[in-house]
């Protein structure tokens, strides 16, 4: 990046946020009181009078996942019944995950139980999406970060050899937690660090196909759409993705814009995205903006254009429902699916 000064980035930033916030306005003209009602100093907050959501379909399918139903190694070691439940429950998709230290058992697995976990997944049609694997890339305790580069090597080369194209991730943060907020998370050395570190990963896993797809969250860096296009386009690798989890980066601008934010991370995002999020949110009615995680379909997502803008990808991606109760997935599933219908959206 090139270094600028905070009047031009304050400046740059106003700019940006202008172009985004006011849809089809071009220039300060027109943002006159004679085409809006209401002054323009509000237009970051308030939704536009006009807006108009194009729902055009595409033709792209899409997989349904839950973190409910996962493809854990079984005790007994029938995985063929694991990955025919998935089915059975009404998923074409389903992942493992877990935190630094915790057990992949995968990483321990026979060829056998390998070999009979990639018959089960071709019989039932089902994916393995993805090994989340939550750790911090930027640690601030370098020991402990090299410790975590090489877990996190080993559980792409474990993805690799199950089958699982998609290793979901999170670059860190200054704080030792991955997603926990710290005064330097945005600093300009922190970025370079970030990009340095994942081009030390993707290096060290050369050969390998498996990418790592990075989930944004608002404490970290990658808090918004367009840091995630920059931070792709700045470690230029075909290995380095986005787990598009439009909830994660949602702030006091976004929420009540959440059509306009969600086509924007299309817009941004849209092919890079290897794996995206369902989640629901709402603000509670606090002094301070404050978010609270909801079933799917209770919230102010707008579910309508994330699932158009996956049906117009070039090749079908996994939309995985997460962080709700057993009993909460079917019916997130059916709004879902009524959706889908009803845009003429195919769900595999």
């Amino acid at each position: 990046m090139a270094k600028i000064t905070r009047r031009k980035a304050l400046l740059a930033a106003a700019a940006s946020s202008s172009m985004f916030f006011s849809p089809g306005i071009k220039n300060a003209e027109a943002t006159s009181p004679k085409k809006w009602a209401y002054p323009d100093f509000l237009m970051p907050w308030s939704p536009p009078p006009d807006l108009e959501r194009d729902l055009t379909p595409g033709t792209t399918p899409i997989r349904l996942a839950c973190s409910g139903y996962r493809l854990d190694v079984p005790e007994d070691g029938n995985i063929d019944a694991v990955v025919k439940v998935v089915r059975d429950k009404g998923y074409s998709a389903a992942g493992v995950g877990g935190g630094y230290g915790s057990r992949n058992r995968w990483t321990e697995a026979s060829d056998t139980l390998v070999s009979g976990l990639k018959t089960a997944l071709k019989k039932y049609d089902v994916r393995f999406v993805d090994m989340h694997s939550i750790c911090n890339m930027i640690h601030p305790d370098m020991a402990e970060r090299k410790r975590m580069h090489k877990w996190l090597i080993n559980q792409m080369e474990t993805a690799e050899r199950v089958g699982c194209p998609v290793v979901t991730g999170h670059v860190g943060s200054r704080a030792p937690g991955a997603v926990h907020p710290h005064p330097e998370n945005w600093t300009i050395e922190t970025w370079k660090m970030s990009v340095r570190e994942v081009k030390k990963v993707i290096d060290d896993t050369a050969g390998l196909k498996t990418v790592i797809a990075f989930e944004p969250n608002d404490m970290v860096q990658l808090n918004n759409p367009w840091a995630c296009r920059r931070f792709i386009d700045d470690v230029g690798s075909e290995r380095v993705k986005i787990c598009l989890d439009p909830a994660n980066m949602t702030n006091q601008a976004f929420h009540y814009r959440m059509s306009e934010y969600i086509k924007a991370c299309y817009d941004l995002i849209g092919e890079d995205a290897a794996i995206c999020h369902a989640k629901d949110i709402i603000q509670e009615n606090k002094l301070h903006p404050s978010f609270v995680e909801v079933p799917v379909g209770q919230g102010v997502m707008d579910y309508e254009t994330h699932l158009t803008g996956m049906s117009r990808l070039n090749h079908p991606r996994v939309l995985l429902v997460e962080h709700m109760k057993m009993e909460e997935y079917p019916i997130a599933k059916r709004y879902i699916e009524g959706l889908a219908k009803n845009l003429g959206i195919e769900l595999l």
